[in-house]
């Protein structure tokens, strides 16, 4: 086939007078999509929409959060779903059930307090990762990091705030 006359951003027109749309949509575009193994097995994480939700005018006045808030206005043309205006979230944009809650690495990560929670992640270290908690001492945490290591359990931020005796 011949090259364009001309090329659009979704279509390209031809000498015969031939149109041809490309099968690319905006929503594919905004997919996310990076392949994982997850306990053996290879998933493709496709998230469908990445990015936060942002509340309407949040941009336009500093006493507005970005946090979402739905638009309750009877004019508002967020709410009445306008060409152009900012997407509403709603169930269509749900993750699929194997994937949700999942991380780029391919666990899933679950809360750990102290050295005992991790008991429960040593059958299911192949799905799980460990994250200590923000309120978790520097004592604990050290003995928490030491028996995830020896249980072979990955922990999502193992490293943070552990001092070793070089650098004190």
């Amino acid at each position: 086939m011949r090259p364009p006359l001309l090329q659009f951003e979704n279509s390209s027109i031809y000498s015969s007078g031939i149109v041809e749309l490309s099968t690319t949509t905006p929503s594919e575009e905004d997919q996310h999509t990076v392949m994982v193994l997850v306990a053996g097995k290879k998933l493709s994480l496709t998230k469908k929409h990445t990015r936060r939700f942002t509340r309407h005018e949040s941009d336009r006045y500093y006493r507005i959060k970005p946090n979402w808030r739905k638009p309750k206005g009877i004019d508002n043309r967020v709410r009445r779903r306008f060409k152009g205006q900012r997407l509403m979230p709603n169930i269509g944009y749900g993750n699929a059930k194997n994937i949700r809650h999942v991380l780029p690495n391919g666990f899933k990560k679950v809360l750990v307090h102290n050295a005992k929670d991790l008991d429960m992640l040593l059958m299911n270290n192949k799905r799980y990762c460990g994250e200590v908690a923000h309120a978790v001492s520097a004592k604990t945490r050290k003995i928490i990091v030491e028996r995830a290591a020896a249980l072979n359990i990955k922990l999502t931020n193992g490293h943070a705030r552990i001092r070793t005796e070089e650098h004190e």
